[in-house]
């Protein structure tokens, strides 16, 4: 815009006149709104390289979301890697979603250096902190067969942070039935922050149950809890503890899937009830997790990767008290959680990482929403948390040894 002026006088007026040019401003390119955020984020935490079996000989993966070592629920992943030896931690404490804001560490490699090794792990959060147990096994004469031990509170991604024993030294035990197929949690805490163990030994069940002071041996109670029905050797197993405290153990044997429970004093053999939840599979993956009504959901993968679904009406014990239905989901490994809302998260692993969700019917394959993680690959592990907004967290690990972590942003 231009304002060129010109000035008129006549006696004692003056006159000023203005006069406008006008130009045509060109209007800004219409800009295109932005792409709404991709649903989740994925991205790897660790890698080993020269797995030994499917999953890269990341043989358990645990995750746990909770304000137990620092608020603001902070999310925490122990996992067992298997071709090195290592027990492995990685944390988070605020934008998970970004891997500049995590921090890893090893919480124990004790037994790096021996060779042929195999074992399983199985974790738990409490009150106290994190609490991990592993079996290590050589098939050499000069190495262990011995059940680690692990706790920590606070300060988890250095070694140091981790208080370590071995337990059940020199007796035949190991936390997990299989050296190549170790897809089990053999560990769980009760509301009283005990730890419940399963314990495998010459083809029979045990378990073990600590109150307090878990790194000593001597705080260890161990009893056998099943001989009747003999478990196969490359089935999984799993204990976990129902808010109530009653301690469930699931597994995997010659009849089929075996459900025994203990309402009390699980240290006496004469405590626990068992009978075959469903005949003729054995299952090579077990998970477990319970709505906020008290009910039982669980998950097992089949002879042919297929995920399952099952539920039971109280008691469990009783052999027609479990309902399943297949689900049309190939996997390697499951995990399970709920939300406030009593609705059912699965994860399943097999080419990539799948979310499915159930908000109720969940014996209606219909009901069940699934989701590809196409960023997640799979054929590993794959453990799974529900966060307060009901968003999901999942840890994975692929068929070439990459751990990852993805989070559903909606």
């Amino acid at each position: 815009m231009t304002i060129p002026h010109r000035l008129f006088a006549s006696g004692a007026l003056a006159v000023t006149m203005i006069v406008v040019a006008c130009r045509e401003v060109p209007m800004a390119p219409a800009v295109a709104p932005p792409p709404p955020p991709a649903p989740y984020v994925t991205f790897g935490l660790d890698t080993i390289h020269g797995g030994l079996d499917v999953g890269g000989a990341w043989w358990s993966t645990s995750l746990f979301l909770g304000p137990e070592l620092k608020p603001d629920q902070r999310v925490h992943i122990v996992s067992l890697d298997g071709w090195r030896v290592r027990l492995r931690y990685h944390g988070c404490s605020n934008f998970c979603d970004d891997p500049a804001h995590w921090f890893h560490g090893t919480a124990d490699s004790a037994f790096q250096d021996t060779p042929y090794n195999y074992g399983a792990s199985g974790a738990s959060l409490t009150a106290d902190g994190l609490f991990a147990i592993y079996s290590i096994y050589s098939a050499l004469p000069q190495g262990p067969n011995v059940i680690r031990y692990a706790h920590c509170g606070g300060g988890c991604n250095f070694t140091g942070g981790w208080a370590k024993a071995t337990e059940f030294s020199g007796r035949g035990f190991e936390t997990g039935p299989g050296p190549w197929d170790a897809r089990h949690t053999p560990l769980a805490a009760d509301p009283a922050g005990g730890l419940n163990l399963l314990l495998f030994g010459a083809g029979l069940l045990h378990f073990g149950y600590c109150a307090a002071a878990c790194d000593s041996t001597a705080s260890w109670q161990e009893v056998l809890i099943d001989s009747t029905y003999p478990f196969s050797y490359q089935g999984a197993g799993l204990v976990t503890v129902a808010p109530s405290g009653t301690v469930h153990v699931i597994y995997g044997s010659t009849a089929g899937l075996i459900h025994a429970t203990c309402a009390a004093h699980c240290t006496i053999a004469g405590s626990w009830q068992s009978a075959v939840a469903v005949p003729g599979v054995n299952a090579s993956a077990i998970a477990t997790a319970f709505g906020p009504d008290g009910r039982m959901h669980a998950a097992y993968v089949d002879g042919v990767y297929t995920a399952n679904y099952a539920t039971c009406a109280a008691p469990c014990a009783a052999p027609d008290a479990w309902s399943v239905v297949g689900l049309p989901l190939r996997t390697r490994d499951v995990a399970l959680a709920t939300d406030r809302s009593g609705g059912v998260f699965l994860a399943t692993t097999y080419r990539t990482v799948a979310l499915s969700r159930c908000p109720g019917n969940c014996l209606d394959p219909m009901s069940w929403q699934s989701t590809t993680i196409d960023s997640a690959l799979g054929g590993g592990r794959v453990a799974i948390a529900v966060d307060s907004a009901g968003r999901a967290r999942i840890a994975s690990s692929d068929a070439f040894g990459l751990l990852q972590y993805t989070q559903v942003r909606q």
